[in-house]
């Protein structure tokens, strides 16, 4: 029965060979070997590692998983290094799939797989993350500081990813919610479930490597099997041969798409392309070439042992390939990416930008005549959202947040859409209006709206907290002369390792025209808003 199956299996594997490789001259101990890894390694994950079969060892970065019998899976990005040994029986075997640089919504991986006797080492330690909620509405910045182009927002509650903070401790690098982009946010914008001092300290330039993005291959040049057709090395091979991936190997740029046998030393690597083309430090090797003390050569032979049906693509081996067609090809490639080369200017920043020239008051309402209510500091950006002229002929702009300001202390640069110019218009139904910054959700408060008027205290230490505050001190809201008491939403879980919850405390108000001064009151909690609603 053992002897009929080992005879199945050894059918089947020549059947499926890849392209025109020959049949390998293996012992069944080896093929029973090589179809065991396939099974245990069946469908496994994008950024997983995969223990295939016989000798595998792995160190591991804190916190990370070891590999410890076949069918073991473990997250990549916890692995410092994996390594295949020689067996007796058989042949050692492991398989890593890795993003390395492709979109994370293309949802697709490099496959990386050792066999023989190779280590496999990964340069890229896990980079400590924390989870940050937004406290308001939270404006992520392409650089850490104000008055830098605003890239996003987000709501308050909404959560972000900060994957590292600033020198000066006051920005932190987050994820970009669906996208592969990053982004600063202040820090007093959001609160962390975590530590936030344990985030890698980091500038805009420093880059976001994922696990095995940089790293280090060797293989042992003296192992041999299947009577010398099977030598150790490592399989790399990308989802396509249209879309190259870039990884750092050995200290050298290595921009693959298709499949590559990585074979030697860390210092003295060879690298042979079976499938597509790379680019290695800028030297350019076609299929049938492989990458040999930094010059392209013609692959004397491919081992017939591969076990290239363990990949995750089927791929027709090259022909064999010279010195002058690899210089044709080379000049092919050249002219291919001449011609598809965009040459890039520096376009003028077109982004409409208006900013405060001067130290400027902020009044209640377009005219002197009207309440003076803050200073503006000079630099600071603004958004008019409505203009109109007084008396005199003085254009005022009423900025997002219904303060208004002289439309000549503001300066422009970019393209900017000229501002709405009304005495009225109609408003929406509903509006928001938050006290602690002064501003509105829905555009300029308008009487006849329906304003919700909301506060929300610092956060309660605990579900119980939150729960009781309404019975501790419901809150109150004084709009003008008239006080109103408070309603509350529901305890909002934050997420933070100390389990703290908030409230927002509101009252419903239908808006009417002038100048109001509104508070809220709990506790020692007082934020204050001055708010002019012009008529209409």
């Amino acid at each position: 029965m053992i002897s009929r199956m080992i005879g199945f299996l050894l059918l089947l594997l020549t059947a499926t060979t890849v392209g025109a490789q020959a049949t390998p001259v293996c012992a069944p101990p080896v093929l029973l070997s090589l179809a065991r890894v396939g099974s245990a390694c069946y469908n496994a994950g994008s950024n997983e590692a995969c223990f295939g079969g016989g000798i595998v060892s792995t160190d591991i970065y804190e916190g990370g998983t070891p590999l410890t019998q076949p069918g073991d899976r473990a997250d990549v990005n916890g692995l410092q290094r994996v390594s295949v040994a020689p067996i007796d029986e058989g042949i050692s075997a492991a398989i890593l799939n890795v993003q390395a640089d492709l979109p994370d919504a293309e949802q697709k991986r490099v496959m990386i797989l050792a066999f023989g006797a190779a280590t496999v080492e990964n340069l890229v330690p896990p980079t400590p993350r924390q989870v940050l909620t937004a406290l308001g509405t939270v404006n992520i910045r392409a650089l850490p500081a104000l008055q830098t182009e605003i890239i996003t927002r987000i709501n308050i509650g909404q959560t972000l990813t900060g994957n590292g903070i600033a020198a000066d401790g006051q920005w932190l690098r987050v994820a970009i919610p669906n996208t592969d982009g990053l982004g600063w946010v202040g820090i007093d914008v959001v609160d962390s479930d975590g530590d936030i001092s344990a985030l890698n300290v980091v500038t805009p330039e420093t880059m976001l490597n994922r696990a095995f993005e940089i790293l280090t291959i060797e293989t042992d040049v003296d192992f041999s099997d299947c009577d010398g057709a099977l030598p150790a090395g490592v399989l790399i091979q990308t989802p396509n041969v249209e879309k190259p991936i870039t990884l750092t190997m050995n200290g050298l740029e290595f921009k693959l798409a298709g499949t590559a046998l990585i074979q030697g030393t860390v210092t003295r690597p060879q690298i042979a392309l079976l499938e597509g083309e790379a680019v290695i430090d800028g030297l350019y090797i076609p299929a049938g070439a492989a990458f040999i003390s930094a010059t392209a050569t013609p692959i004397d032979e491919i081992p017939t042992g591969l076990p290239l049906n363990n990949l995750a693509r089927r791929f027709a081996l090259p022909p064999a390939i010279t010195v002058e067609h690899i210089a044709e090809l080379t000049v092919a490639y050249e002219a291919r990416v001449e011609a598809v080369t965009i040459v890039v200017t520096i376009a003028p920043d077109t982004t409409c930008r208006r900013t405060a020239r001067d130290a400027i008051t902020l009044w209640a309402g377009p005219g002197s005549f009207y309440e003076a209510i803050n200073e503006l500091p000079a630099g600071r950006s603004v958004e008019p959202v409505l203009a109109t002229s007084d008396p005199d002929g003085e254009v005022w702009w009423q900025l997002r947040g219904s303060n208004w300001v002289r439309a000549r202390l503001i300066a422009e640069t970019g393209e900017c859409q000229p501002v709405q110019i009304s005495d009225r218009f109609t408003p929406p139904r509903n509006n928001t209006l938050s006290l602690e910054t002064c501003q509105t959700t829905n555009g300029p408060l308008r009487a006849g709206q329906w304003a919700r008027i909301e506060f929300r205290p610092p956060p309660f230490d605990n579900l119980g907290e939150a729960r009781d505050a309404l019975s501790i001190d419901p809150g109150r809201i004084t709009i003008g002369a008239d006080r109103f008491r408070a309603s509350a939403t529901d305890p909002i879980r934050l997420g933070t390792v100390d389990d703290r919850y908030v409230r927002t405390f509101y009252v419903d108000w239908e808006a009417v025209s002038g100048t109001f001064r509104i508070e809220g009151d709990r506790l020692t909690y007082e934020p204050i808003c001055t708010i002019t609603v012009p008529v209409g």
